[in-house]
This record gives C-alpha cells, structure tokens and sequence, in this order.
C-alpha cells in the first residue's frame, strides 16, 4: 500500500471517529410490574361491585402513554367510574375517558408525574341480570425518552378477558332515617356522610353505626348503632347538649308582701349554683323608696345559699315598690330578681286610761272602753289597707288595737262604727269583728252589731275581750282587727248575743220552735174533740 493510500485511510478512521463521538447514547424507559385483573371474579349479588384494576411500574420515562379499553353487557352491569393514581397522586383527571355501546375507553398522551406505580381501576356494579359475563380488556403502556435520534420507546401492550357470576337475588332493605335536635347537624352512616339532618336512605338490612357532626356551641351525641330490618324504617335520633358555662340563679320567697309603717318584713333570698358555680357572689338592692331600708344576712357567699332579706319601713309613702335584688359574682356575672312591697299607711292614736274609761280614736273611727285598775296606755291604729289574707264579706275596715299592760284589766269593749256606704251590698245584722291570728281572719267569740245610727254613724260592730275570749286581753300586743258580713238577708226579729253561737240558734230556729207549738196545739186539739166525742 503507498503511502498516500495509508493517510487516506487513517483520515477516513479519524473523521468515522469524531463523527461517533458526536452522536448521543439514547435508551428508553422501563415498564416492569405489570398487573391485569384477574380471569374470574367469582359470584357478585345484583347490587354488588366489582374493581377491574391495571398497574404498572413506570421507570426513566420522561413521557408516559396509557391506553386501556374494557368491554362489559350493559344489561348485565352499570358502569361507575374510575380512578387512577400515579404514586400518591391523583391523575384521573389526566385521563380521556368515554363509555358508549358498552365500551369504556380510558386514554392520556403524557401522565404526569410520568414514574411511579401507575394504577387504574374501573367500577362496575352488577345488576338484577343473572349469569355469566365477561369483560373482554385490553391496555397499552408507553416509556418513551426524547434524544437525537429519537429513540424507539419501549410499549408493553397486552389483552385478556375476567369473567363473573351474577346472582339475581334480591337483598332485603329497609328504611334508615336519621335527625337531630334541638339543632340539625351533620349525620354519617358507616363514616359515610349522609348530609345535614334530616335524612332518610333505603339501605340493605342490617347493623348500622350513626355518627353525628360537630356543631358549635353544643356536645354532640354519642355515636348509636341501628338495626335496619326488611320493609321497616329504623329511626334515629341525635340530641345536641348545649355547652352551659357555671352560673348561678337568683329568687326571693314570697316574692311580695304587704308591710305597715313603722314595722318590717323578711323575706329569703336564694343564691343556687348552676353547673358548679363556686364564685363569691354580693347581694345588693335598688328601688327601694325613701325611709325603706333593706339589710341582707348575709351580705354574700358561695352558691348555694340563702340569705334573710330584712325590709325596714320607717315613714314611707303608702303604695307599691318594686325593688331590684341583684346578685353579682366575683367574675362579674349578674343575676336579678324583684320583691314587691306594698307599703300601707297607718293611723295612730294613744291615750292613757286611769282604772276606767273611753279612749276616742275618731281617725280610726273606732272606741274603745276599759274597765280596769290603775293606768294603762292604749293605742288604735288604722290601716288604709288589709293588713292580711283576704276573706269573704270583708267591709274594707281594719284596725289595732294594743295595750301596754293587760295586768289588772277586766275588760274591755272596741267599737268600729261605720256608714251605709262601707257595708253596701252587706245584711246590717250579720256584721261581726274579725281579728288575725298571725295566720287568717277569724270571727271574734264575743262580737255583735248596733244597728242605732249614733254620731252620723249608721251603728257600730262590737268585741267584748277578756282574759277568757278569743281573742284574749294578751292578744293585745298589735293585734289587726278587720268587719265582715253577709251578702243575704236573715229572718227579721231576735235579739242580738254576746256569742255568734247563740245568735245562730235564736235566729235560725225561731221558725223551727213555732212549728213545734204548732204541732202541739194541733194534738191538743184533736185529743180535745175525741174526748167531747166519747162523752
């Protein structure tokens, strides 16, 4: 070989050389890990699902393709949908999905991320349709790099059939329904949720957990397990508790009362924990009129507990007050309640006694004698209002009368005079004196009525009081007096007792005697004109 034809060869092995260094070392990616489903899923109930499932392993793919075609009897099973992931990632999204004639086609051009474990399931749900189907699939899978030249990429294709056995038996169902109160919630049934309640599902019989919701400012319900049974409906019922902080109530018993002037009243203030309650709590009052004071014991405590609210009233105006009782917590939590005072005027008159005499207590329109030895000091008040409970007949008249002493007193005589007007719609004999005995009105034991108009008045009632009556002259320590009557006439004639027992005897049977002489008279007769006959 000549020298020249030498050169020639290594320039031509010097230019192949650079030119191979040039050219880039291109592979493709790797599919491995390939799963189809199975060839039989066995036998599934009418209503019952089936997953048909493709996966692969997606290595140095730098675009990944997937095809996958699945063909099913549209009468025998409902197509549901699929999902797909790649890794952890969710890509159906990715997909082209179609489903006609019977034919469900899912198809993407670059899966993104294009590595990982790529899996594909597809949902169908059989229906009432017994027998033996199959699902004739097939798939696709590419890895594919870009490179100069662009590389071949590798492509895994693959078909196959999964057959199923439909069973047409119907399941038994019944009715799930599910609500809340007093506030409506979210309701889940086997973690599934149902919604906002109310709710109501047909579901297949059987044993159901009910969960309930959050919802704020209440505790929500337990969960609860319900039976569903065929054709019945099974109902449930979540009660939200309401999330209550510590607090306390306030009351006061009785909640109103009438006092007099110049004397008192106590009623009782209750603090009551709620919730565990455990801050000090101070009692105040407001509203209270002039000369009215009002002293709590105690002025505070933990709850529960009560406290003697005393009501002082000195020279107050008469009428109604509503005072405002108001319990204040450490944290300053604040309750109130009311009490209700009625404040009744009083007329007073006192006079001293030597052994015997009258006092005249002509703003009470009232006297009273007293047979006794020594002096004695004798007040009358009058009240504007009743001074106790109600009672029938009532003439609207009260009156008081105290002694300083009974000691060596006899007796001694009140006198309530009154006018026509005061006993309107009131029978004149009936009316008698009344006193209170802390407790009610009772009739005076030695009590009657003047009838005789005396001093412009149209008479006066009467109560004789000693040491034996009812009441007695210890009784007399700011004893009310009050005047009732009746509201029908009583037969006419009689004479007027010392003791309500014998007026009631002499005016009720004075009829009851006459007929007695009546009878008398007439036997006598009878045996009279017998005897006159016989002779």
């Amino acid at each position: 070989m000549s020298r020249k034809s030498i050169f020639s060869l290594l320039a031509l092995l010097m230019m192949l050389t650079l030119s191979l260094s040039m050219v880039s070392i291109v592979t493709a990616g790797h599919i491995t890990e390939i799963a189809t489903p199975p060839a039989n899923m066995g036998t599934i109930s009418s209503g019952e699902t089936i997953d048909l499932t493709f996966t692969a392993t997606f290595a140095d793919s730098i675009q990944t393709i997937v095809a996958i075609e699945v063909d099913y009897t549209a009468d025998a099973w409902s197509y549901d949908g699929f999902d797909a992931t790649m890794g952890a990632e969710d890509v159906a999204d990715q997909f082209t999905e179609t489903d006609v004639a019977g034919t469900v086609s899912l198809t993407c051009g670059t899966v993104t991320p294009s590595n990982g474990i790529l899996s594909i399931s597809l949902t169908f749900t059989a229906l009432p349709s017994e027998g033996d189907y199959t699902f004739p699939w097939s798939y696709s899978f590419s890895a594919a790099q870009t490179g100069e030249p662009p590389p071949i990429p590798t492509t895994e294709d693959g078909s196959g059939t999964t057959q199923a056995h439909i069973t047409a038996e119907i399941p038994e169902t019944g009715t799930l329904s599910v609500d809340t109160t007093p506030v409506k919630g979210e309701v889940f049934v086997d973690g599934a949720s149902w919604g906002t309640a109310p709710q109501s599902q047909v579901v297949n019989v059987g044993i159901y957990t009910v969960t309930f919701g959050d919802v704020a400012g209440y505790t929500k319900p337990d969960p609860e397990d319900a039976t569903v049974l065929d054709g019945e409906t099974t109902e449930v019922i979540g009660t939200y508790t309401p999330i209550t902080e510590p607090d306390f109530a306030i009351t006061v018993n009785p909640t109103s009362g009438p006092v007099l002037q110049g004397e008192s009243t106590t009623p009782t203030v209750t603090i009551t924990s709620i919730d565990g309650y455990s801050e000090t709590v101070s009692l105040s009052a407001s509203g209270q009129p002039t000369n009215v004071s009002v002293i709590f014991y105690p002025t505070s405590g933990t709850p529960t507990f009560t406290s003697t609210m005393t009501i002082n009233v000195e020279d107050a105006e008469p009428g109604p007050y509503t005072i405002t009782i108001t319990g204040t917590g450490a944290d300053t939590t604040t309750h109130t309640t009311t009490y209700t005072l009625t404040v009744i005027e009083v007329y007073v008159h006192t006079e001293t006694v030597t052994d015997s005499g009258t006092v005249n207590a002509t703003g009470a329109d009232t006297t009273v004698d007293i047979d006794a030895t020594g002096n004695h000091t004798i007040t009358v008040s009058k009240y504007e209002s009743n001074p106790g409970t109600g009672f029938a007949g009532d003439t609207g008249k009260y009156i008081d009368v105290h002694i300083d002493d009974p000691t060596n007193v006899t007796e001694i005589e009140i006198r309530l005079y009154y006018t026509d007007a005061e006993i309107a719609g009131l029978v004149e004999s009936s009316l008698r004196m009344h006193w209170c005995n802390g407790t009610d009105w009772v009739t005076c034991c030695t009590t009657g009525v003047n009838t005789t108009d005396t001093d412009g008045y149209s008479g006066y009632m009467w109560v004789r009081i000693t040491s034996e009556t009812t009441p007695s002259l210890t009784d007399l320590t700011g004893t009310p007096f009050g005047a009732a009557g009746e509201g029908t006439e009583r037969p006419v004639g009689g004479i007027f007792g010392y003791v309500n027992r014998l007026y009631l005897l002499v005016y009720m049977n004075q009829w009851l005697i006459t007929g007695i002489l009546m009878l008398i008279a007439g036997i006598c007769t009878v045996l009279y004109w017998r005897k006159q006959k016989s002779a």
